[in-house]
């Protein structure tokens, strides 16, 4: 009996390389932090007649050169950035066939936060004050409060303690809000003035009203 043996010529395929953020994006990040974790994904990439045995992870900074930082059979690896730079990131993962292929690039754009001063003011007054009311209704004024970088997106006016109900306050979320009285009343009210990236002060006021 004739012995026939199968020879397969057929070539062998390359892997394709995909590259996603942990998120499952594939967008450009910009953060703004001191430091940050950048979580790479490369499981999304496959090979159609093999398996695909290693991971080689390549970093790039301000267009410079391309560096490993890690090589390993784990499709998935990390790298904390301090700097503040653009950083590149692509996968070069390689099959059993020792075939190879590079994935699409991923770019986190790291900024340090603007070094600010914020101060609350009250009628601008940035000390805790002691005032008086002999009215109807008392002004409180917190546009004079100032930031040296920043823009103060949120004011919040929150009465701290009163001797009495006999108060109500109008234009809590404003930059200008107001005390209205029904009659006598010593009432602790505080101004927090927040920025655009989170910094926060605060300030205090009492308002005695005879």
């Amino acid at each position: 009996m004739a012995t026939v043996t199968m020879i397969n010529n057929r070539a062998a395929i390359p892997p394709v390389a995909v590259l996603r953020f942990e998120d499952g994006t594939k967008g450009d990040k910009t953060i703004t932090a001191a430091s940050y974790t950048v979580l790479l994904d490369g499981s999304a990439s496959y090979d159609v007649d093999g398996p695909i045995l290693s991971y080689q992870w390549e970093e790039q900074i301000n267009s410079g050169a391309w560096n490993i930082f890690n090589s390993s059979t784990e499709n998935k690896a990390f790298r904390i950035i301090r700097n503040e730079a653009s950083y590149k990131y692509r996968v070069r993962v390689r099959d059993n066939s020792n075939l190879s292929a590079v994935s699409n690039i991923l770019t986190v754009n790291l900024n340090h936060p603007v070094t600010n001063t914020i101060i609350a003011r009250i009628n601008n007054d940035s000390n805790n004050a002691v005032v008086n009311s002999n009215g109807f209704a008392f002004e409180l004024d917190g546009t004079g409060s100032t930031t040296s970088n920043t823009n103060i997106v949120t004011y919040q006016w929150t009465v701290i303690s009163a001797t009495t109900n006999n108060y109500k306050i109008q234009n809590a979320s404003g930059s200008v809000s107001n005390l209205l009285f029904t009659g006598e009343c010593t009432i602790d009210v505080r101004l927090k003035v927040i920025d655009n990236l989170g910094y926060s002060d605060t300030v205090d006021v009492q308002v005695i009203n005879s």
